[in-house]
């Protein structure tokens, strides 16, 4: 039996540790994601960082200030890998946010909004503007969408008539919106300008400026149309008004006197306005109207006296107005003299409820309790003789 001499350790040559050192300094490279971070294409970054990956145990014996490296390393690695997931969010969150603010800004802008506080919302699923702060931005904020019941009105109207819509007190322009969502034209009233503007900027930024006719004016009666309005604004809700003859300022209750440019200033008002008719924006001759909606504020009556040329004939297939008796008494007018008003021009009055416009007339045991002071009511007007583009032909 042949025995082996015993293997002997060796000493490394100079070139063999050259070897070993290499190898327990080889790098690996690692590319470092965030597991949650879903960049774009053509924005995906890699962060590359190296790191040691030697035998610690060795390296503690023999090479202590390598592990000191491993360490430091580690370190390093641990830090870029958070800064990756800054970089990550950061990234992203520019690239999804920056673009929709600075293309509403440069929309608003062109046309100079003047509004210094408002809010982008979704009504509807359309995104609209609205004053901060106001009562019906924070409806539209809870619900995201603002008397649904009358939107729901207006396209059941649109979907059966042929014609152009027409919004008188339209105020930002929610109801507006519906119409102009479904392509149809819109002739828009509102007499505040700031609620003007919102509207005007909001219908450019869906594309709808074509659609859209917009008049910032009062409107009155023939008989007061020479008159000056002034505007008295509710305090906490900037976009509501109301509009109160000149003479009439200085004592109403709803003005208090707070509008007036100085305290000692009998009868002088902060907004001043000088009124038209609706027959003068509309004209006799004027497009079919498929809907009409009227909210001023107790002013209606007025209106519709201004608008005999366009109501005669049974041009509008259904008018919408509202009904306030606590504001509609400084315009001596009630809702009897109304309906013997509209009766003439040929209008019944129906009453307005969820599902829409009740077939059956208005009676007048229903307009008495209409009239009682601090209620608020829709009344729908419907033609006697129903105009031909009221109905849609069956294709």
């Amino acid at each position: 039996m042949i025995r082996r001499p015993p293997r002997s350790t060796p000493k490394p040559s100079s070139a063999a540790s050259d070897v070993y050192k290499r190898q327990a300094h080889t790098t690996h490279t690692i590319a470092v994601f965030h597991p949650r971070c879903a960049l774009p294409r053509t924005h995906r970054a890699q962060i590359v960082v190296s790191m040691a990956k030697p035998n610690p145990g060795r390296l503690k014996s023999s090479f202590p200030a390598v592990a000191s490296l491993v360490k430091r390393s580690t370190l390093v690695t641990v830090c870029a890998f958070c800064a990756a997931c800054v970089a990550c969010w950061y990234i992203r969150t520019a690239l999804s946010e920056s673009p929709v603010r600075d293309n509403n800004a440069a929309r608003s802008s062109r046309f100079n909004c003047g509004v210094r506080q408002a809010q982008l919302l979704s009504v509807d699923g359309n995104p609209w503007l609205f004053h901060s702060g106001d009562a019906i931005t924070s409806t539209v904020k809870a619900k995201g969408t603002f008397e649904p019941a009358i939107g729901n009105l207006i396209r059941r109207q649109l979907s059966i008539a042929d014609g152009m819509m027409v919004d008188i007190g339209a105020n930002v322009g929610v109801m507006t919106s519906v119409a102009l969502s479904l392509g149809r034209e819109v002739v828009a009233v509102e007499a505040l300008p700031d609620n003007a503007n919102l509207l005007r900027c909001s219908a450019d930024h869906n594309g709808w400026a074509t659609l859209l006719k917009l008049h910032n004016t009062p409107l009155a009666d023939p008989a007061s149309k020479s008159e000056r309005f002034c505007v008295c604004r509710p305090i906490g809700n900037p976009s509501d008004g109301i509009l109160v003859p000149f003479t009439q300022f200085a004592d109403h209750p709803f003005c208090g006197g707070g509008q007036r440019k100085t305290k000692g200033a009998t009868g002088h008002c902060a907004e001043e306005m000088k009124s038209i008719t609706l027959d003068e924006i509309l004209g006799s001759g004027s497009n079919p109207i498929a809907f009409m909606k009227m909210d001023i504020e107790g002013n209606e009556c007025r209106v519709l006296k201004g608008a005999a040329a366009t109501l005669r004939g049974g041009n509008p297939c259904t008018i919408l107005t509202e009904y306030n008796p606590g504001l509609q008494q400084y315009t001596n007018c009630t809702l009897i003299d109304m309906i013997d008003h509209m009766k003439l021009l040929g209008y019944l009055p129906h009453t307005f409820q969820r599902q829409g416009c009740s077939l059956k007339e208005l009676t007048s045991v229903q307009a008495g309790k209409m009239s009682a002071p601090g209620s608020v009511h829709n009344i729908c007007w419907k033609p006697l003789l129903v105009p031909k583009h009221c109905v849609k032909k069956a294709s």
